[in-house]
């Protein structure tokens, strides 16, 4: 692209933020291509959204339309003030396509959302909608620690996927 040309006729598509699910997104979306082919960007709702929960948005790269929106449900989705934040999406069959995705918020959850299946119908958050893990404080246990940054993948000598992160937030005190 040239800098200096570049206005709405070149901009192929935008998300209004009519959803209610749709906070204000910190981290740059997943561009990857879904198990039935799409070519995807999938995208944390981010913080501040009007329902205050960590919903993951899957959208048609080509057209904007949304293929799918992941909620998790269970008493740790129901909290007031939530959002998800990055996004990190592996391939666990190495076929170039995106099977799992996992994300942290501001609650202190992982949750991993399972896009294996070729229909996005059928695309589900793991653990029937429940985390994968929640980090709370050590004396607290009342008190979340929120997972703000994002999400590394490393694989064992068996090639299973081992999940780090850190928790804190620049965001709140």
């Amino acid at each position: 692209t040239d800098p200096a040309s570049f206005d709405q006729s070149k901009v192929l598509w935008e998300v209004d933020g009519t959803d209610r699910d749709m906070g204000m997104v910190l981290s740059r979306p997943i561009i990857t291509k879904a198990n039935n082919n799409m070519q995807v960007a999938i995208v944390s709702n981010g913080i501040n959204s009007t329902d205050g929960k960590p919903v993951l948005f899957v959208f048609d790269l080509a057209t904007a339309i949304q293929v799918n929106e992941l909620t998790p449900t269970g008493p740790a989705a129901s909290l007031t003030g939530n959002g998800l934040s990055a996004a990190t999406g592996i391939d666990i069959n190495v076929d170039g396509k995106v099977d799992w995705v996992y994300a942290g918020d501001l609650k202190g959850n992982i949750w991993k959302y399972d896009l294996r299946n070729v229909n996005p119908g059928s695309w589900v958050v793991d653990f029937s909608g429940t985390p994968l893990y929640s980090a709370v404080d050590p004396v607290d246990a009342n008190k979340s620690q929120p997972i703000t940054g994002g999400i590394a993948i490393a694989f064992d000598a068996a090639f299973n996927p081992w999940i780090y992160f850190g928790t804190g937030s620049y965001l709140t005190s």
